[in-house]
Protein backbone atom coordinates (compact mmCIF):
# COMPACT_ATOMS: atom_id res chain seq x y z
CA UNK A 1 0.00 0.00 0.00
CA UNK A 2 1.28 3.43 -0.95
CA UNK A 3 2.02 5.53 2.18
CA UNK A 4 0.15 8.48 0.65
CA UNK A 5 -3.06 6.41 0.65
CA UNK A 6 -2.90 5.36 4.32
CA UNK A 7 -5.89 6.94 6.12
CA UNK A 8 -3.76 8.35 8.96
CA UNK A 9 -1.33 9.98 6.54
CA UNK A 10 -4.22 11.54 4.63
CA UNK A 11 -5.65 12.93 7.89
CA UNK A 12 -2.31 14.27 9.12
CA UNK A 13 -1.52 15.95 5.81
CA UNK A 14 -4.98 17.55 5.68
CA UNK A 15 -4.69 18.87 9.25
CA UNK A 16 -1.14 20.13 8.74
CA UNK A 17 -2.26 22.04 5.65
CA UNK A 18 -4.07 24.50 7.94
CA UNK A 19 -1.63 27.07 9.36
CA UNK A 20 -3.31 27.03 12.80
CA UNK A 21 -3.34 23.25 13.24
CA UNK A 22 -0.72 20.57 13.73
CA UNK A 23 -0.76 16.78 13.86
CA UNK A 24 1.92 14.12 14.10
CA UNK A 25 1.72 11.38 11.49
CA UNK A 26 0.27 8.28 13.17
CA UNK A 27 1.43 4.69 12.88
CA UNK A 28 -0.06 2.67 10.02
CA UNK A 29 -2.44 0.71 12.23
CA UNK A 30 -3.68 3.73 14.24
CA UNK A 31 -7.27 4.88 13.84
CA UNK A 32 -7.03 8.29 15.45
CA UNK A 33 -4.92 11.42 15.40
CA UNK A 34 -4.50 14.19 17.98
CA UNK A 35 -4.73 17.76 16.71
CA UNK A 36 -3.13 20.77 18.39
CA UNK A 37 -1.72 24.19 17.61
CA UNK A 38 1.65 24.33 15.87
CA UNK A 39 4.50 24.73 18.34
CA UNK A 40 6.45 26.81 18.02
CA UNK A 41 4.06 28.77 15.90
CA UNK A 42 5.54 29.99 12.66
CA UNK A 43 2.54 31.94 11.40
CA UNK A 44 1.79 35.62 11.78
CA UNK A 45 -1.99 35.33 11.73
CA UNK A 46 -2.26 32.63 14.38
CA UNK A 47 -5.44 32.43 16.45
CA UNK A 48 -5.44 33.97 19.90
CA UNK A 49 -7.12 30.98 21.53
CA UNK A 50 -6.26 27.42 22.44
CA UNK A 51 -7.03 24.74 19.85
CA UNK A 52 -7.23 20.99 20.28
CA UNK A 53 -9.00 18.14 18.61
CA UNK A 54 -9.02 14.64 17.28
CA UNK A 55 -9.50 12.93 13.95
CA UNK A 56 -10.78 9.36 13.82
CA UNK A 57 -11.44 7.15 10.83
CA UNK A 58 -12.64 3.76 9.75
CA UNK A 59 -12.46 1.90 6.47
CA UNK A 60 -15.69 0.89 4.78
CA UNK A 61 -16.27 -2.30 2.82
CA UNK A 62 -16.13 -0.40 -0.48
CA UNK A 63 -12.67 1.05 0.23
CA UNK A 64 -13.69 4.57 1.22
CA UNK A 65 -12.67 6.06 4.55
CA UNK A 66 -15.07 7.77 6.95
CA UNK A 67 -13.32 10.56 8.86
CA UNK A 68 -14.71 12.34 11.90
CA UNK A 69 -12.89 15.54 12.83
CA UNK A 70 -13.63 17.18 16.19
CA UNK A 71 -12.10 20.53 17.12
CA UNK A 72 -12.40 22.73 20.21
CA UNK A 73 -11.33 26.38 20.15
CA UNK A 74 -11.01 28.64 23.17
CA UNK A 75 -11.53 32.29 22.30
CA UNK A 76 -12.50 35.48 24.13
CA UNK A 77 -16.19 34.50 24.07
CA UNK A 78 -15.61 31.04 25.53
CA UNK A 79 -14.83 27.61 24.19
CA UNK A 80 -16.67 26.30 21.16
CA UNK A 81 -16.55 22.76 19.85
CA UNK A 82 -17.89 21.17 16.70
CA UNK A 83 -17.25 18.25 14.41
CA UNK A 84 -17.54 17.27 10.80
CA UNK A 85 -17.80 13.89 9.13
CA UNK A 86 -16.38 13.31 5.66
CA UNK A 87 -16.19 10.26 3.41
CA UNK A 88 -13.04 10.17 1.27
CA UNK A 89 -11.81 7.78 -1.39
CA UNK A 90 -8.08 7.25 -0.77
CA UNK A 91 -5.86 8.48 -3.58
CA UNK A 92 -2.94 10.81 -4.29
CA UNK A 93 -4.95 14.00 -3.64
CA UNK A 94 -7.36 12.66 -1.00
CA UNK A 95 -5.82 14.92 1.62
CA UNK A 96 -7.13 17.94 -0.32
CA UNK A 97 -10.66 16.53 -0.12
CA UNK A 98 -10.25 16.37 3.67
CA UNK A 99 -8.33 19.65 4.08
CA UNK A 100 -11.27 21.74 2.89
CA UNK A 101 -13.77 20.54 5.57
CA UNK A 102 -11.04 20.84 8.23
CA UNK A 103 -10.42 24.47 7.22
CA UNK A 104 -14.16 25.23 7.10
CA UNK A 105 -14.61 23.76 10.59
CA UNK A 106 -11.68 25.74 12.02
CA UNK A 107 -12.87 28.97 10.41
CA UNK A 108 -16.40 28.45 11.75
CA UNK A 109 -15.10 27.82 15.28
CA UNK A 110 -12.82 30.86 15.11
CA UNK A 111 -15.76 33.04 14.13
CA UNK A 112 -18.02 31.57 16.83
CA UNK A 113 -15.36 32.04 19.54
CA UNK A 114 -15.00 35.72 18.59
CA UNK A 115 -18.67 36.65 18.21
CA UNK A 116 -18.46 39.79 20.34
CA UNK A 117 -15.03 40.76 18.97
CA UNK A 118 -16.23 40.71 15.35
CA UNK A 119 -19.59 42.35 16.13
Amino acid sequence: MNANYIPGSIAARAVNAHPWLSAVYPEIEDTDLLISRPYPSQVDDEPSGYVEGRATWNLTSDGTVNYQITLAYEGPDGTVEDETTVEITPGPLAWLDLARPVAELMDRLHTDAHTNVFA
